[in-house]
């Protein structure tokens, strides 16, 4: 099957999804919904555009790609004028705005009466200000903002959800937002700041404090020197958390940044206590813990609210990090060492309120009514072979559900030793996903279960390594 290739922009924006029912609005070519369709991201796509030209692009392309019009549905609208009479507007989980104004843009969510429970994700061409300004008074919350890099243009991804709860933003929310991490993006506002300045100064601006649609005069040379002074060490490692997470096109937020800080400061600190990781380097750390931990949400799809549990989760990796980057999830942790599970607990980083705590060994907990088969996937990153970590991780995971081991680049003879255990358990080899972590070589190995699997398993630990499967 012929397949798509998308930008980074494209690609930051589809790591924002959350459904599997997207109206991607100005779709153009359908680009995006094609390629998040042939890679199992969604089930479904209204790919609307206003111009007849460009949905005539969208229907040759599903041809070229040899996608169904019932699976990516061409719809020529303008925004949503066209679409809720004749297409069915409430099953859509996350709506997609992308390369138009701001104005545009509020225009478009403004024609919506209950934006309840969807996800937004907005990437204004301009007018980032205007279009934050109007979510806030309409009550949405963003949730997160990301910046992306392409051939020298930076884009700014809008991540937003109504709450239908009143916000007053300060100027700093409005005019920069909530991700001022990234160097060209603080250079482009104060460029754009220093601008406005200037035409005051000509109207002695400074003199009598000239207020406009961006603040007063000391508003924003205020703005300035916040976005330009010198680094905090929270904001130096959120410059180097930054470096690596674009690096590997993973998204993230002010807020995800100053957790990590935070979890880092505390890592560090206990490890000297409890020797939790041979990992002190802050660069070896934020690739080798995070990064590899929550790169499964650039290469799969976990829905929202998804129950997981993390087996021989250690020190928290990698269910920490990505309970940080997705606090929504449900996430288990599972390890026999009291210690490292106190460790987690403890974290500064972290909400305890979708989080549950195991101490004791997998292969019980296995056997637990209350667990058996109630989670949607399992992860784990321990060093034991894959057959010994099938027959670990599949009693928890409901049919149709996933395991992920995280695993070396060279996986294949593991994969190879493993057939019987696949075959005894109900699991099958979903996806294989190779790619290099700074010259390391690592597989993330995504199984399916198909069935329920026999109560003899999981077996005893001792026989599980003496006589795998």
């Amino acid at each position: 099957m012929l397949k798509i290739n998308i930008d980074s922009r494209l690609k930051s924006i589809s790591n924002l999804i959350r459904g599997e029912i997207i109206a991607d609005i100005g779709s153009d070519h359908a680009y995006l919904p094609i390629w998040l369709y042939q890679n199992n991201k969604i089930k479904k796509a209204y790919a609307v555009d206003i111009s007849q030209n460009s949905v005539n692009k969208i229907k040759n392309n599903l041809k070229k790609y040899n996608i169904s019009e019932e699976n990516i549905i061409p719809v020529l609208s303008d925004g949503f004028k066209n679409f809720k009479n004749n297409y069915n507007f409430s099953e859509i989980t996350d709506i997609i705005i992308a390369g138009i104004g701001g104005k545009n843009i509020a225009e478009i969510i403004s024609e919506i009466k209950n934006p309840s429970g969807i996800n937004f994700i907005f990437q204004p061409s301009r007018k980032e200000d205007y279009l934050r300004d109007f979510l806030y008074k309409n009550k949405f919350n963003i949730t997160s903002e990301i910046i992306t890099e392409e051939n020298k243009m930076i884009y700014n991804i809008i991540n937003a959800k109504y709450t239908g709860e009143s916000y007053a933003p300060n100027f700093m929310e409005i005019f920069a937002g909530k991700n001022i991490t990234h160097q060209g993006y603080i250079n482009k506002i104060t460029k754009r700041l220093e601008n406005i300045l200037i035409k005051l100064d000509n109207k002695n601006g400074e003199k009598y404090n000239i207020k406009t649609e961006f603040g007063t005069y000391s508003d924003i040379k205020n703005i300035i020197a916040k976005l330009n002074a010198p680094p905090t060490s929270s904001q130096s490692f959120t410059q180097k958390l930054a470096h690596y997470f674009n690096k590997y096109n993973i998204n993230f937020t002010g807020e995800t940044a100053e957790k990590f800080y935070l979890f880092t400061e505390y890592l560090i600190s206990e490890n000297e206590k409890y020797n939790l990781t041979s990992i002190k380097d802050i660069d070896e750390i934020i690739v080798k813990h995070y990064i590899d931990s929550v790169i499964i949400l650039k290469y799969f799809n976990i829905p929202e609210n998804s129950r997981i549990i993390d087996v021989g989760t250690g020190a928290g990796f990698p269910a920490l990090p990505l309970h940080i980057m997705r606090n929504d999830l449900q996430i288990t942790f599972l390890d026999s060492s009291n210690k490292k599970i106190n460790f987690i607990k403890n974290s500064p980083a972290i909400n305890t309120n979708n989080l549950k705590f195991l101490c004791g060994r997998a292969e019980d907990f296995g056997k637990d009514l209350n667990l058996r088969e109630t989670y949607d996937f399992a992860l784990s990153r321990a060093v034991a072979k894959l057959n010994i970590l099938c027959e670990l991780a599949a009693p928890f995971i409901k049919p149709d559900g996933y395991f992920i081991a995280y695993k070396s680049k060279n996986a294949k003879d593991e994969i190879r030793e493993s057939k019987n255990a696949l075959k005894t358990l109900g699991l099958e080899i979903a996806d294989i996903i190779e790619f290099d972590l700074n010259e390391n070589g690592r597989s993330l190995i995504k199984i399916k279960k198909t069935k329920k699997i026999s109560s003899a398993y999981p077996r005893n630990f001792s026989e599980i390594t003496k006589n795998p499967l």
